[in-house]
């Protein structure tokens, strides 16, 4: 489980991914609702491609991750792909891919900048690699479908938390 700190009412408490996971929930159920719908990745299909129980996936296995994930998304297809993604069970951030051809975007928001940089790196890395492979197996399916040439990457890093135990909520305030 992972964890960061936030403080409600004067004092400090921890967010585990299971409180943010039921606000994924919550917005997975809106999203389809939506003229762009966006499937929102629960904090485990996240960690499935990229750092699970301490280790680090590797990357063939987060491959297969990222396929059995593509696999259980509905039919529909989505414009946008939101997740959130734990850094060393310490801080949160935020991710929108969006592959629309033949230019994707992959914007990565982070409250808190320069902390966890390795960790950080990773998670990118894998948000990258999650992207491709979504959009190679929308291709699979779909051969006539538009390809994604190129990815534009964004790091977004504002609002800035002032503290050092909210990024969980700004992390989801941001998707």
């Amino acid at each position: 489980m992972a964890y960061s700190d936030v403080v409600y009412g004067g004092q400090r408490k921890y967010m585990s991914n299971g409180v943010l996971d039921a606000a994924l929930v919550k917005m997975r159920m809106h999203s389809v609702q939506r003229s762009s719908p966006a499937y929102v990745l629960l904090t485990g299909q996240s960690a499935s491609f990229t750092v699970c129980h301490n280790t680090v996936v590797e990357e063939a296995v987060a491959i297969e991750k990222i396929k059995e994930i593509y696999n259980v998304v509905p039919t529909a297809r989505y414009q946008r792909f939101i997740m959130l993604l734990n850094l060393g069970h310490h801080h949160w951030i935020s991710a929108e891919v969006v592959p629309a051809a033949p230019v994707g975007k992959i914007h990565i928001f982070d409250s808190s900048v320069g902390g966890f940089r390795k960790e950080k790196e990773l998670a990118v890395s894998r948000v990258k690699l999650f992207a491709r492979e979504v959009d190679r197996s929308w291709h699979v399916g779909n051969t006539c479908a538009p390809v994604v040439n190129e990815w534009q990457n964004r790091l977004i890093n504002v609002p800035v938390q002032r503290d050092r135990y909210n990024c969980g909520p700004f992390a989801l305030a941001h998707i």
